[in-house]
């Protein structure tokens, strides 16, 4: 029985090391021994994401500020929404 609880243990992880290599939900980077357990989908920083964006749309030459500021804030406001559409959601649920 040692030897099958031996081979067990391969499989069967402690509380403290993960038994396979685990990877962040977003970013996909490999997790590091000491995070694999506070992964969170609700930590995420998009802020680089906003400034990127925010950078291309100043970059307009044929758009006014007002139009651009306006723009910016739109584009925030729409990618802290998710929006699904009725015709996705059925297979959003599979």
């Amino acid at each position: 029985q040692n030897q099958h609880q031996k081979a067990l243990s391969e499989y069967i992880g402690d509380d403290q090391v993960p038994i396979r290599q685990y990877f962040h939900s977003r970013t996909m980077q490999p997790m590091a021994p000491g995070d694999w357990d506070v992964d969170s989908d609700d930590d995420a920083d998009d802020e680089w994401l906003h400034a990127l964006g925010e950078s291309l749309m100043n970059e307009l030459g044929d758009v006014s500020n007002k139009e651009k500021k306006f723009m910016n804030m739109w584009n925030r406001f729409m990618r802290s929404h998710t929006l699904v559409s009725d015709h996705v959601l059925p297979r959003k649920c599979e």
